[in-house]
């Protein structure tokens, strides 16, 4: 008796069952890509009497013989051939993956396993991914990219600084660790996934990095003769954009006969702050002029001096050397000379 159950667990072993049922129960894993149709297929000869069954993933009956049990309609039991119990799947769901059990209950249990593995094309979370950030500079950020898909998906980080050019390859996590972000570091992120699957998957997460002013004044120092016009000109990066205004004498300027500020966005951070002066009249028009930019970061000044022309020519009574010399006078008791040499060829 010990020797036949010997090999009734052999002949199991290796597909085959008592009472002359076969079945090829080797294990196999398939895929199929979501929203197309996939075969599992389970053969059994010389079934006789004992009845095929089919378990989902889950251990719900499917199939009982030729008797459906699921309420699954994209689930239909196919029998080109006698020895024919394939399940198909129609339109198929993520949900669909998992372990399917093709069975036969005789003395003992034959069992088929199939594996189904569901391809869908990566999918960003907007509940498991970051916004847009406001965020002030010098500060660590991090941002996430949650994705779903199978293959699960990888991810991929670019930095689109200023929407132009070519994109900066950041990093491969599905977070991004900026330690000490720089206003050079804002812009357009985008992460990407993909896993073989189309279409890819993208979101974009604008980081808005936020800073004080500062101020560069290319030209310090301007001329110019008395009852002309001049144009001051300072140069302001700040975000957010704040209040940029000019004081001369402890005393805003505003729009008048004589002065007309006026600002010029070159983009979101840089704004070109300019002061045209119809008359050049001294002594009030002449001296330093402050262009000033605060925000809710900080405040930078700026300065540019306007001096007055007053010229003078000398000539040598030699004739050999003659010079020009120009006097710039600021309002104040500072003088700032500068000869300007002219060499006469006879």
């Amino acid at each position: 008796m010990r020797m036949l159950h010997e090999i009734i667990l052999i002949t199991w072993l290796c597909g085959l069952t008592v009472i002359g049922v076969d079945m090829d129960n080797a294990s196999v894993t398939q895929r199929v890509r979501a929203g197309g149709t996939v075969e599992l297929r389970c053969t059994v000869q010389n079934l006789g009497d004992n009845t095929v069954m089919w378990f989902g993933p889950g251990g719900d009956l499917l199939f009982l013989g030729e008797k459906s049990v699921t309420t699954d309609r994209r689930f239909q039991l196919y029998r080109p051939y006698q020895s024919s119990w394939y399940v198909v799947i129609k339109n198929a769901k993520l949900d669909d993956s998992g372990v399917y059990r093709c069975k036969v209950r005789t003395e003992v249990v034959v069992t088929k396993e199939i594996t189904l593995e569901v391809e869908s094309a990566p999918r960003i979370l907007p509940s498991k991914s970051s916004e847009d950030q406001r965020v002030k500079e010098g500060v660590e950020v991090t941002l996430t990219c949650g994705a779903t898909g199978f293959p699960p998906p990888k991810i991929v980080w670019h930095l689109l600084a200023d929407y132009e050019g070519p994109p900066l390859q950041l990093g491969f996590e599905p977070q991004l660790t900026i330690s000490k972000i720089g206003r050079e570091m804002a812009g357009l992120y985008r992460c990407k996934a993909f896993n073989g699957v189309a279409p890819n998957a993208t979101r974009n997460i604008e980081v808005n990095v936020e800073y004080p002013p500062t101020i560069i004044v290319d030209i310090p120092d301007i001329s110019q003769e008395k009852g002309q016009s001049a144009k001051l000109e300072c140069i302001v990066s700040s975000h957010p954009q704040g209040h940029h205004y000019w004081m001369k004498d402890e005393k805003s300027l505003v729009k008048n006969w004589n002065y007309d500020p006026q600002n010029s966005r070159h983009n979101s951070t840089t704004t070109s702050m300019e002061l045209y002066i119809k008359q050049a009249e001294p002594p009030s028009v002449f001296g330093v002029y402050y262009c000033l930019s605060e925000n809710e970061y900080g405040r930078s000044v700026g300065n540019i001096t306007l001096y007055e022309i007053s010229k003078s020519t000398a000539k040598s009574t030699s004739g050999a050397d003659n010079s020009g010399v120009i006097r710039l006078t600021p309002t104040g008791n500072s003088l700032f000379i500068v000869t300007v040499t002219v060499f006469l060829v006879f």
